[in-house]
């Protein structure tokens, strides 16, 4: 998979508040990484109102839909 400047403004551009984002990441071979880091900026701030029970299952790492 391989992505160019034009691929990439489409992706971010369709990004929003609340949406899953995977990383994937393939390299050649014979390649050696040593360090790797993504930073995903969303330029609005985003404020949102979790009630107990969610903020309870954000903590824990629960969904509170199952």
């Amino acid at each position: 998979m391989s992505f160019n400047d034009q691929d990439w403004k489409n992706v971010t551009s369709n990004l929003g508040p609340g949406d899953n984002v995977g990383i994937f990441v393939a390299f050649g071979h014979e390649l050696t990484v040593k360090k790797t880091a993504v930073y995903l900026i969303y330029d609005q701030s985003i404020t949102m109102e979790v009630d107990a029970d969610e903020q309870d299952a954000l903590k824990n790492n629960v969904d509170v839909n199952t």
